[in-house]
């Protein structure tokens, strides 16, 4: 499902049962992974694969080449600027995975 006002640019994949909230931009070459949850105004930079059942929290920002694993949790607002490992929570800006 792709809600309004999202832009998603060339070369990107989104699997099966995946949302792309309202006002997402999902940058060139992504691979979004199947039963993710990109929340409303989240941000995904160019080449970026999210894994399976993960969450962009809204208007959360994940660089340029950025691996999101699966299962995991990148909260509202906060920005990965470095790989998120599956099955964690990260917050911040930069995000930090927490314990």
């Amino acid at each position: 499902m792709i809600l309004a006002g999202t832009v998603v640019n060339t070369g990107t994949e989104i699997k099966d049962n995946t949302i792309i909230n309202t006002n997402s931009t999902i940058e060139h070459h992504n691979i979004i992974g199947p039963h993710v949850h990109v929340a409303p105004g989240a941000t995904l930079g160019g080449e970026v694969v999210v894994g399976e059942e993960a969450m962009i929290g809204i208007g959360a920002t994940v660089l340029p080449r950025i691996n999101i694993g699966s299962k995991a949790t990148l909260g509202g607002g906060s920005t990965a600027i470095q790989d998120i490992p599956e099955g964690t929570i990260a917050v911040g800006a930069p995000a930090c995975v927490k314990d």
